[in-house]
């Protein structure tokens, strides 16, 4: 007959095999990490068809990674938490997009199955300079406010 110390002592064996064994997987949707204040500092998700990762500075800003069927985006926020970097890659394309303190969309640099890509946008977010070097050969694009081509080459 086991003594009260022995049975205490196969029960702590026994609990840390089991703790050992959860410890190897944890399965969930979503895995969500907080600071000793009770804040977020990170979060790794499923959201329809993407997983995220995102990760916070303990005000609450960061950035985010994401993964869907046909794409990859990293993202990074300023103090606002805006946007102010992507960058995507696809089935595709490559593309790095700068952001204003609006967070919209300022340039673009990029490469396609056509080639690679420089564009630049006004603060209504329309193109207003497009460079692009493809199987043509280079092209260079300026349009006005409205989107209407005011000079190109070739």
């Amino acid at each position: 007959m086991m003594t009260a110390e022995e049975r205490l002592e196969k029960v702590e064996r026994e609990l840390a095999g089991l703790r050992a064994e959860l410890a190897e997987r944890v399965v969930s949707r979503e895995f969500v990490v907080v600071d000793n204040n009770g804040k977020t500092r990170a979060a790794l998700a499923l959201s329809q068809d993407r997983t995220a990762l995102r990760l916070y500075d303990p005000n609450g800003k960061g950035a985010a990674l994401s993964v869907g069927k046909e794409e990859a985006l990293l993202g990074l926020n300023d103090e606002s938490g805006r946007s102010t970097v992507c960058l995507g890659v696809g089935k595709d394309a490559v593309w790095l997009t700068l952001h204003d303190k609006k967070g919209e969309s300022r340039a673009t640099l990029g490469v396609a199955k056509g080639g690679p890509m420089l564009r630049l946008f006004d603060e209504k977010g329309k193109t207003r300079v497009a460079l692009t070097e493809n199987k043509r050969g280079p092209g260079l694009a300026l349009s006005d406010g409205k989107g209407k081509a005011i000079w190109c080459a070739p």
